[in-house]
């Protein structure tokens, strides 16, 4: 019986020309169908109105700190809770972020990645027993 050496399948990355690895796709897939969210109904961070970040339905807002040295309006980190889960609030942003004209750049089960225009938007939670921490980030877009 010979062996033979593993075929790579559509899930391996493959190296390019210049030695580099493929750019993979998001571990979550596609983003989700926006029939859940729909567009008209999404409240809008007013700080961050420019760029068009939506901010999570029900979340309580518990801070905001700028970043002074960005080329983005009123860049910065704002901290919101709510007692949805991680799953929800991931899938909402997936979900709404390409409706306001977001690209996804990046996802897991913990964090979302977007760019629009100039800006880029990170979404990260995490479960603790007071609820989900949702933690927003947007800085400028990098090159």
């Amino acid at each position: 019986m010979t062996e033979s050496s593993p075929t790579p399948s559509a899930s391996t990355p493959q190296a390019s020309m210049t030695g580099s690895p493929a750019p993979s796709a998001s571990p979550l897939g596609p983003p989700p169908s926006p029939t859940g969210v729909d567009a008209s109904s999404l409240t809008i961070i007013d700080e961050w109105r420019e760029t068009q970040v939506p901010q999570y339905p029900n979340a309580q807002r518990n801070d905001f700190q700028t970043e002074p040295m960005s080329q983005v309006k009123n860049a910065g980190r704002m901290l919101f809770r709510t007692t949805d889960s991680p799953e929800q609030v991931i899938a909402f942003y997936r979900s709404a972020l390409p409706l306001l004209g977001w690209q996804e750049t990046s996802a897991n089960e913990k964090n979302v990645g977007a760019k629009h225009g100039d800006a880029a938007l990170t979404v990260s939670v995490s479960a603790g027993e007071a609820g989900t921490k949702i933690f927003l980030q947007l800085l400028d877009a990098a090159f």
